[in-house]
């Protein structure tokens, strides 16, 4: 007998995009005789009219007590299987809020364990006429649901010249090469010729297949390396690095991906690209300086102290502290004197892994006086190609601690490079101990940034939002302006009030650290009032389960600076802070992001000031 399987669709778009409309269409026209749920996230938009889903003989659950990116993992897989055992759908209709990512989706109904479900597919709703805005204002988000998509679905086409629908594929085939793109205008078509679209086989067969292996992957790279900002932020739960990686920096788990390289791409480089003071990293590994990210990191490598720092000084090793670089010149620094010697650049050497893909590139010079006593052959990585893209991209983190690595040796190029694992690396001579310390530790995502959407946390923040609206509003009802400027005048000032009262209990504890047994939606929050922070996830990660080193590194931070409340945030389950807390004796308090709100909170007039409010309470609790 034929297990009947429960196919899921997801429906992914940003607000306006018009996915609800596509949905009502679908049902009306294009899942004509199936049994129907429709899961849906009414928050900060007009869902499904209750009356027409009744009267199609629709499910409805609502998930409208919280977010995409902070509640659709963990919990809503039992959810799901819940609506599978009691209502036993032909089909079921996700449509999450329009500000999340569409792989935190696909990977929540990945992770259910019924085995009677088939993705039947996601398909995201573009709005043609606001494509290039979302995509300048809202990239990693608006990307991300194109880039998971089967298939992509415009709206407002009607009366669109094609030249911008034409700008509109365009934009999208940068983030999706494959996936069917529907441009007719809806009205022109039948829900059934959509579905067809959507299920189109060269797509949900093989296609479908790889984009769910490529979410699993994406999300792996993106969340299993979370150092971020070492001193605000602490989670230990890493994958193993490419063994196959020779850019020398292994000893912290990073991977340099600063896009696909491109042979045809890489440019030469002279020696002055690299010019500086410098001093080698090795004598903080051996003076004691690091040994505490030396026991971070064997702790997540599962090595001893020793062995990890064995390890590090092995990779680090150099002849020399300091080195000088001017011009074509380069000058080695020892105890006992000063080598130099000019080079002349030999070209670049390409290391790559078993599947021929380039994991680094390596700038080799040779000296043109062998005897001088300095090294005759060098090897520069510092991570760059000198291809437009990646000078443009070391642009943006020019501010960053200026280091390089360099292999050196007397017998040849090639000799260097069979060298595994091997790499010194050099720092800008003016770094002090503490900015290389704080460098290493966050080096694994120098060039990776974490977003956090939820600028609202920071009231200075609300009180530029509230000036936008209002001039927005204005602009809409020039003859009622006045009465809009006093409104906004008058909630701009509970604002100030509110960013006092933050600022007054930061300014009068105890400690300026907080602590997180959760995710992390409050960098903005944190950076406006000078905060540090340990959190088990950073931003809105869709990770569920901290490591077993994960929830040990938070105890111990607990005990060490006696944190006296561990924070979750809304509509958490709390179990990483209960872990926590039940080990330390600290107390578990909610700290709102403001995202999320509950039914009852609904119900009981809970705004933006009232749960910011909460906040000020708890953050004085957490502090003192």
């Amino acid at each position: 007998m034929q297990i009947k399987m429960t196919k899921i669709t997801i429906f992914s778009g940003f607000l306006g995009a018009g996915k609800t409309t596509l949905i009502q269409k679908l049902i009306q026209e294009g899942y004509v005789g199936e049994k129907l749920v429709l899961i849906e996230n009414e928050f900060g938009e007009i869902g499904i009219d209750g009356g027409f889903l009744q009267d199609a003989g629709v499910e409805i659950t609502e998930m409208n007590s919280g977010c995409i990116c902070c509640s659709l993992v963990g919990d809503f897989g039992k959810a799901l299987e819940k609506v599978l055992e009691q209502y036993h759908p032909d089909r079921i209709l996700i449509e999450p809020s329009g500000v999340g990512k569409l792989s935190d989706v696909i990977r929540a109904v990945q992770n259910i364990h019924a085995h009677d479900v088939e993705l039947d597919g996601f398909t995201t709703v573009v709005d043609a006429k606001k494509c290039k805005m979302y995509q300048k204002n809202f990239g990693e988000f608006f990307n991300n649901q194109i880039t998971y998509a089967s298939c992509l679905i415009l709206s407002h086409t009607a009366g669109l010249s094609q030249e911008k629908l034409d700008d509109c594929v365009r934009r999208l085939r940068t983030c999706n090469e494959k996936a069917p793109i529907v441009t007719t205008d809806w009205a022109e078509l039948t829900g059934k010729q959509l579905v067809e679209a959507m299920t189109q086989k060269n797509t949900l067969d093989d296609e479908l297949q790889e984009l769910l292996a490529e979410a699993a992957a994406h999300d792996h790279h993106h969340h299993d390396h979370d150092h971020e900002e070492h001193e605000h932020h602490h989670h230990h739960d890493h994958g193993e690095h490419d063994e196959n990686c020779t850019c020398g920096c292994h000893d912290h788990e990073h991977d340099h991906d600063h896009g696909e390289i491109v042979e045809s791409e890489i440019k030469d480089r002279p020696l002055s690209d690299f010019a500086g003071d410098f001093q080698s990293v090795l004598p903080y590994f051996e003076d004691g300086t690091l040994d505490e990210y030396i026991t971070e990191e064997a702790e997540e490598n599962e090595k001893s102290f020793d062995e990890m720092k064995q390890e590090f000084s092995e990779k680090r090793k150099s002849d020399y502290n300091t080195l000088s670089i001017e011009g074509n010149s380069v000058s080695f620094h020892t105890p006992s004197g000063t080598v130099s010697a000019e080079y002349e650049y030999q070209g670049f050497q390409t290391v790559k892994d078993d599947d021929g893909d380039i994991t680094s590139v390596w700038y080799t010079f040779q000296a043109k006086t062998p005897d001088s006593g300095a090294p005759v052959y060098l090897a520069f990585n510092d991570h760059g190609t000198g291809a437009d893209s990646h000078e443009e991209e070391h642009e943006e983190h020019e501010e960053e601690i200026a280091h390089f690595h360099l292999r050196y040796g007397n017998e040849s190029v090639e000799a260097l490079m069979d060298v595994e694992n091997w790499a010194p690396t050099f720092y800008a001579a003016d770094a002090t101990a503490d900015e290389i310390k704080e460098a290493l530790a966050g080096h694994s995502h120098e060039h990776e940034e974490e977003t956090d959407e939820h600028v609202w946390t920071s009231p200075k923040n609300a009180i530029e939002i509230v000036d936008k609206i209002t001039s927005l509003i204005c602009g809409k009802d020039p003859k009622n302006d006045d009465s809009y400027e006093k409104n906004s005048a008058d909630y701009k000032e509970q604002l100030e009030q509110l960013d006092a009262s933050f600022r007054k209990v930061v300014d009068s504890a105890k400690r300026k650290t907080i602590l997180f047994g959760d995710r992390f939606p409050f960098r903005y929050f944190a950076d406006e009032y000078g905060l540090s922070y340990y959190a088990a996830f950073t931003g809105c990660s869709t990770e569920t389960e901290a490591s077993a080193a994960t929830v040990a590194f938070l105890t111990d931070k607990v005990k060490e600076e006696q944190i006296p409340v561990v924070f979750t945030i809304e509509l958490s389950n709390g179990k990483i802070a209960d872990s926590i807390c039940e080990a330390t004796g600290a107390k578990k308090m909610t700290l709102y992001s403001c995202h999320n709100v509950t039914k009852e909170q609904m119900e009981n007039g809970a705004t933006y000031l009232s749960m910011m409010m909460e906040n000020v309470d708890s953050l004085r609790a957490a502090l003192n």
